[in-house]
């Protein structure tokens, strides 16, 4: 489900690709990623994946290595066939938001004043 947007690109890769990650936000049952207007709200399981292998939510790393993605490029967005999203940055790693089967959504993006969104 999308608002206005072109309809040749998906929404997702049409606002992160090519922008560096600035803001990574830890809210109760729910994260966000700023890249510069565009806030992509994860509601799913979050994982990433950096040289130094594969981290979930809760894992002591995780947030850490979050954090050390602020500043990086994103080269990739991909909205997966499962309802799922992969952003890859320019160094190899990279988020994944993967389904919850006990949620409906799996992410929200909203871009400037919400005239530009996305939910999967």
């Amino acid at each position: 489900m999308t608002g206005d947007r072109p309809r040749d690109q998906p929404v997702l890769s049409s606002h992160v690709v090519g922008k560096d990650l600035d803001v990574v936000t830890f809210v109760r049952n729910y994260m966000q990623f700023v890249f510069d207007d565009a806030t992509l709200t994860a509601y799913g399981s979050v994982s990433v994946t950096t040289p130094d292998g594969e981290t979930t939510n809760g894992m002591s790393c995780f947030a850490d290595r979050l954090r050390g993605l602020i500043g990086k490029v994103v080269m990739t967005a991909t909205e997966r066939d499962d309802n799922g999203l992969e952003l890859v940055f320019a160094d190899a790693s990279m988020i994944r938001i993967s389904p919850e089967p006990s949620l409906p959504e799996v992410a929200m993006l909203q871009v400037g004043d919400g005239s530009i969104w996305a939910v999967w």
